[in-house]
């Protein structure tokens, strides 16, 4: 049986012991001392491990990640100065993409997330280097306790945390910028931790504690996580409570399973006020429900499950791109080698150990999941399990399977310190041998015999349209030649880890718990994965993917309110940390009406996508969008109908449109059209881009009230239609008309958004122009002002704030002895 927990009278002990195995019996330590040793010493040990690993980069004043063609970095680093370093003190809206997209609809902008106070604190880059350490340390000390729950050793807890902090799909969200994917992982040991507990007992606080930790990990910025942490640990909570059912204790039984999903409830209601805009631009966007090609892509390939041994074998996105499938930081399995040994050492213990069979088939059940529709368990899930389809790159499930490996290791760890010593002679033969095939494994002239393996996979690589990441491919000479000596290089390190693996392991078994030998396996494991975690150590510069400051400072010039787009060479997202309103941006899931028109403005088709690429043409009908600057590369010749050069500095230069309409104006005539399709047609005609047309739909108007006189209304130069103040949630319009009018501004028309004349009567807002919004101004002089608040925003506030009173008068109750 493997090592549990040391009680508490024996923790003096555990220190005295390792002083004697050191002949330092002499040092003594205070009973105070011992115990704050044994408690907060592997806590304080992990977080050194942190702070070598991430080394100076974490004080650089430098944001840690990199500048990888495909990393998420800088669309982080915008959704932070968006939500955080606004002009407004709590933006719900965010002006910068698209025309305008809900900001607290974006999950990934944190803004209900309570530990993103740290970007109130510090300064940006500082805030995401703390932001990244917490959350790292909270993964590993999360983990850490709860391999201590499950009687794993200290040591052994400690082996287990470390493993899961420095495993492939955790660490490289560093290097990539996948920081809402850490976030949400973060909190994972702490749920299994609080499932451990229900199963124990199944006390109310600790089912309230699950829900505040869903609902951490909802409002940490990405939900696929979430799904799956709710789906495995729930399985978790039956294996736990298995036995109530083999005593027929029912009732028993349902309490905790009814426990575990009032947690849920907790969850939902106190992260209501960010679930409703969620589920509100998910009706409104492509993304209610994917086909299934559509959800199994991005699924783990079968050729990747050799980063389980080898994780650099098709190159690292560093020293040599990454030419395999799909990418690395989402496709790398490697836990290191010595954690595999450690865990088939594990399964020994299956039959003293029902934590060992569970976390073996966690580990075999994610990972023939993540790899997608190559196997039939994906079909039944697509099929049957709500929710499922909603989301593609099921291959972040593996990530479990990495938890479990890591835990298990920490098992197999305990359990090989306590294997019976064995007769040297039955081990000096395996040595040899071991030895002998290990010096010829290294002298075989593996570069020939992987020369053509490795070319055959490029060509393959390339025709297969998992393959997205450009690479030169099998017919660059050059770089077939540092593939190969990339591939080559990885299986020699795997062949080295691999045989001191079993080495140690060998060792261990014939001179038993020594300490000198338990040491020296402790530093390998932490030498292999510090090793394979520094190859995506880095950091950059926070204004990287910022425009130059020249370009900006022309652009800021102009006071009044215009959008911009970018099309240089500098990749496709270039300028995303600049603080320019944009037509375009990354955005996880756009609305269906404004990814139509923009695509069929666009590509010359009106695609509905979940994202919008990048501007390859200039169409007129770009006008209506307040597009008035395009930053191109100099050396960008473009002549487009409208547009004409007003800076050039060598390197970029800036197009003006002399077409571009105002944010808000007023059109001299409206055209009615039945349905939305031909909305969208309308927009394309040559009164709707001049701006004297504006496309209303009858079904939006059908409830107001207006004079149809208006429909058509003569320019008056008189008349005034002005923005006289612009923020994130409020807008002011001041206007002064002779006749009514129907005003157009060029804002994404979306649900939350109300108006009112001069603050008192509210005025309907409908769809103008297919993406834009209109309202019905009446003649004089007013004020009308745009409001952003989520559709029942107060209310779910008022709820979740209700909520986690509620849950924490209880939480926090504590019956007096008696009662």
């Amino acid at each position: 049986m493997y090592r549990g927990s040391l009680p508490k009278h024996g923790k003096m002990l555990f220190f005295r012991k390792i002083l004697a195995g050191f002949k330092l019996n002499h040092i003594t330590i205070p009973a105070r001392a011992g115990y704050f040793l044994s408690v907060y010493g592997p806590p304080l040990i992990l977080l050194f491990i942190l702070l070598i690993s991430l080394g100076r980069d974490l004080f650089s004043g430098n944001v840690i990640g990199s500048t990888h063609l495909d990393n998420d970095l800088s669309y982080f680093i915008a959704l932070r100065q968006y939500a955080f370093s606004s002009n407004s003190s709590f933006p719900l809206w965010n002006p910068y993409l698209m025309c305008g997209v809900p900001l607290v609809a974006e999950i990934q902008s944190g803004l209900f997330y309570p530990p993103n106070i740290v970007f109130r604190i510090f300064p940006l880059s500082i805030a995401i280097n703390v932001s990244l350490l917490l959350h790292l340390y909270l993964l590993v000390l999360g983990t850490y306790y709860f391999g201590r729950q499950i009687q794993i050793s200290r040591t052994g807890a400690m082996i287990g945390a470390s493993i899961f902090g420095f495993c492939g799909p955790v660490f490289l969200r560093l290097f990539i910028g996948h920081h809402s994917d850490l976030y949400t992982i973060a909190w994972i040991p702490a749920v299994f931790l609080i499932v451990h507990k229900i199963g124990l007992n199944g006390g109310l606080r600790y089912f309230i504690y699950l829900g505040w930790v869903f609902c951490l990990q909802f409002l940490a910025g990405h939900p696929q996580y979430l799904f799956y942490t709710l789906f495995i640990s729930w399985l978790y909570l039956l294996f736990l409570t298995r036995h109530l059912l083999r005593r027929k204790l029912f009732q028993t039984w349902l309490f905790h399973n009814a426990g575990f999903f009032l947690g849920i409830g907790i969850a939902v209601l106190i992260g209501l006020p960010q679930i409703l805009p969620v589920r509100e631009m998910l009706m409104l966007s492509s993304r209610q429900s994917m086909e299934m090609s559509e959800v199994a892509r991005f699924s783990f390939p079968l050729p990747n499950l050799l980063t389980f041994l080898t994780p650099l074998l098709f190159g690292d996105g560093v020293r040599i791109p990454y030419w395999g499938l799909y990418n690395l930081w989402e496709m790398c399995a490697y836990c290191g080698t010595m954690s595999l040994l450690l865990s088939v050492f594990a399964l020994r213990e299956g039959k003293n150990s029902s934590h060992v069979l569970f976390l073996a088939f966690m580990a075999v059940f994610t990972i023939i999941l993540a790899l997608g529709d190559a196997t039939p368990l994906f079909d039944l899930f697509y099929l049957f399990v709500p929710g499922f389809k909603m989301f593609r790159g099921h291959s972040k499930v593996y990530l479990f399977c990495c938890f479990a490996i890591a835990l298990l290791a920490g098992i197999g760890f305990d359990t090989l310190q306590q294997a019976v010593r064995r007769n040297v002679r039955r081990f000096i033969l395996p040595l040899l041998v071991g030895l002998i095939l290990f010096v010829g494994l290294l002298l075989l002239p593996v570069a020939g015999l992987l020369e053509d393996p490795v070319k055959a996979l490029l060509t393959d690589f390339q025709n297969d349209p998992r393959s997205y990441l450009p690479v030169p491919g099998a017919g660059s000479a050059e770089f077939a030649s540092a593939a190969i000596k990339q591939a080559v290089m990885s299986m020699r390190y795997f062949l080295i880890c691999l045989f001191l693996g079993i080495f140690l392991v060998l060792l261990t078994l014939r001179f038993g718990n020594q300490r000198w030998l338990k040491g020296v396996t402790i530093i390998f494991i932490l030498a292999d994965l510090f090793i394979f975690s520094q190859s995506f150590v880095s950091s950059v510069d926070v204004r990287h993917w910022n425009l130059k400051p020249e370009v900006l400072d022309f652009i800021y010039r102009d006071k009044t309110l215009h959008r911009s787009a970018m099309i240089t060479s500098f990749g496709p997202k270039y300028g995303t940390t600049s603080l320019l309103q944009q037509i375009g941006g990354d955005y996880p899931y756009v609305l269906k009406r404004y990814s139509r028109l923009y695509n069929l403005a666009n590509q010359g088709q009106p695609t509905p996508s979940m994202k919008i690429g990048n501007l390859r043409r200039v169409s007129p009908a770009f006008n209506q969008f307040n597009l008035k600057y395009l930053v191109l590369d100099s050396k960008q010749k473009l002549d487009i109908l409208g547009f004409y050069e007003v800076y050039d500095d060598g390197e970029l230069s800036i197009l003006k449109n002399e077409y571009a309409r105002r944010r808000v104006y007023l059109p001299p005539q409206a055209k009615i059209v039945v349905d939305e399709d031909e909305a969208l047609r309308g927009v394309f005609e040559l009164p709707s881009i001049r701006g004297d047309q504006i496309i209303l739909e009858k079904d939006s108007i059908s409830n107001i009230s207006f004079d149809y006189g208006s429909l058509l209304h003569p320019k008056d130069p008189n008349e005034i239609v002005e923005v006289v103040n612009y923020s994130a949630n409020q807008i002011v319009i001041r206007t002064q008309l002779a006749a009514d009018a129907w005003l157009v501004l060029a804002d994404t028309f979306y649900p939350g958004w109300t108006a009112t004349i001069d603050g008192r009567a509210e005025i309907p807002i409908v769809p103008a122009n297919y993406v834009f919004r209109a309202v019905y101004a009446p003649a004089g002089t007013h004020h009308i002002v745009f409001k952003y608040r989520p559709t029942y925003f107060l209310l779910s506030l008022s709820v979740a704030l209700m909520t986690l009173l509620v849950t924490g008068l209880v939480a926090v109750y504590r019956p007096k002895p008696g009662q």
